[in-house]
């Protein structure tokens, strides 16, 4: 009887591991937030990522190679 009690087990970890959906506790194992302060962070180390990227460009290939997009994007974090 033991052994078919550690199988079970071994078997609802590997579900609630591999396919966490089929439990309640689902959300728990697949939230990528903890707080709104990290999807906050999160966001505004993104921007900067993309402000240097842009800012290296700028660097390397000179003002006149950004894309519009590129230049929309340095425009609007300018602003803020």
């Amino acid at each position: 009887m033991g052994i078919v009690s550690i199988l079970l087990v071994v078997l609802i970890i590997y579900v609630l591991v591999k396919h966490p959906e089929y439990f309640a506790l689902g959300e728990i194992f697949t939230r990528k937030y903890k707080t709104s302060d990290d999807r906050y962070n999160e966001q505004k180390r993104h921007q900067q990522e993309e402000i240097d990227r842009i800012l290296d460009k700028i660097h390397h290939s000179g003002i006149e190679n950004l894309t519009p997009q590129e230049k929309e994007t340095l425009d609007r974090f300018s602003n803020q």
